[in-house]
């Protein structure tokens, strides 16, 4: 992921949104408040229903 611009640091506090919403939905990263705990459970949702999180990134 490194080549992407993406850190390896998946529970670092300063990630981008992008990359928290990322490594929540990929597994890799523990949720480190309530907002993101509330994320997980969404991400969790979609893929129940069966469908993908689009992850927009800007540059």
């Amino acid at each position: 992921m490194e080549k992407f611009g993406l850190r390896n640091d998946y529970n670092s506090m300063s990630l981008d949104r992008e990359e928290i919403l990322l490594y929540l939905s990929l597994g890799k990263r523990t949720p480190q408040n309530e907002s993101e705990k509330q994320m997980l459970k969404e991400i969790k949702e979609i893929h129940d229903r069966g469908l993908i999180v689009d992850i927009p990134f800007n540059d």
